[in-house]
């Protein structure tokens, strides 16, 4: 089972953190820059996914996707909830957090914990001013601190910036990385929120 060299001495387990909920067309385009990498795991998150992403998820495990498991939820969706399910279920020292229509480069993981244990970060994000704020890595322990990502914010967004907020809050640093050079799916705004019961994604944005 691989697991992420870091330097120092040490090596740290990383679990990749994906959730998937109509998105399956996407994950099946990006699941393999993750897997591409030297993880200890990627769990997909199927939160009632009317793709069925568990068994095409499953379909693949015997194949390429030893490191993937496939959790089931049927709730409307809520991405601070289905990041924290995947959270608990993992196992790694560090979580990365990707939504799935998210594709990284080679080493992307890598970096991100170089970077984090060479300025003591317990969280590192994408620096971006777009969709891509969302992309994280933060320590198992930083998340257990704060009890993972706010659940009670249902609408679309912010909860990336609330759940950094809360870790500084909390007295733990964290830091910005640019040129990560991640491959976005572009999709209208009907795609982000079809499956929030605010269908505008401005007004959406506002229930957080």
């Amino acid at each position: 089972m691989a697991i992420a060299a870091t330097g120092a001495g040490a090596v740290s387990t990383v679990s990749i953190v994906t959730t998937c909920k109509g998105r399956l067309q996407h994950l099946k385009q990006t699941v393999w820059s993750m897997l591409a990498q030297d993880v200890h795991e990627v769990l997909v998150v199927d939160y009632g996914c009317p793709d069925h992403v568990a068994e095409w998820v499953e379909s693949q495990a015997a194949q390429k996707l030893q490191f993937v498991r496939a959790i089931n939820n049927t709730d409307q969706f809520n991405g601070s909830r289905a990041r924290n399910i995947g959270a608990r279920h993992s196992t790694g020292d560090y979580i990365a957090f990707l939504d799935a229509d998210v594709g990284i480069p080679f080493g992307y993981v890598d970096r991100f914990i170089r970077e984090m244990k060479w300025n003591d970060w317990q969280l590192a994000c994408v620096a971006s001013n777009g969709n891509l704020n969302g992309q994280c890595v933060v320590a198992r322990k930083a998340w257990e601190s704060v009890r993972g990502l706010d659940e009670g914010m249902v609408g679309w967004g912010f909860d990336d910036i609330d759940f950094y907020d809360r870790i500084q809050r909390a007295g733990m640093s964290w830091g910005k990385l640019e040129n990560c050079k991640l491959s976005l799916i572009v999709h209208g705004d009907e795609a982000s929120t079809r499956f929030h019961e605010e269908k505008d994604k401005e007004l959406s944005a506002k229930r957080n």
